[in-house]
């Protein structure tokens, strides 16, 4: 396995484990490694979005929706991040392109 997606699972599993520090830690590392790979930003706005981080994780959502437009799980995590932050009309029109996508 890449060391990318390595670190990748390993961020997940931590997220998966309640480790936000080390989910966020390793979130940080990944960005350092590779701020234009739409999977580091899909994986790095999955953890925002774990610990409530608000804007940021809105932003960092959006990010990787602009970097793959057609991939509805991005798509569903600005939704989710848009709905946490109380921008309704945002979190409705990214949840009905994310079921669009997702067929």
């Amino acid at each position: 396995m890449p060391p990318l997606a390595r670190l990748i699972e390993e961020a997940e599993d931590a997220l998966d484990r309640g480790d936000r520090v080390r989910a966020l830690a390793l979130a940080d590392q990944l960005l350092s490694m590779a701020p234009g790979d739409p999977a580091v930003r899909k994986v790095r706005a999955r953890i925002l979005v774990g610990v409530d981080a608000g804007e940021e994780a809105l932003e960092e959502a959006r990010r990787a929706a602009e970097l793959n437009p057609a991939d509805a799980e991005a798509q569903m995590l600005v939704g989710v991040a848009a709905w946490r932050g109380g921008r309704l009309t945002l979190a409705q029109a990214a949840m009905e392109r994310a079921i669009k996508l997702s067929g």
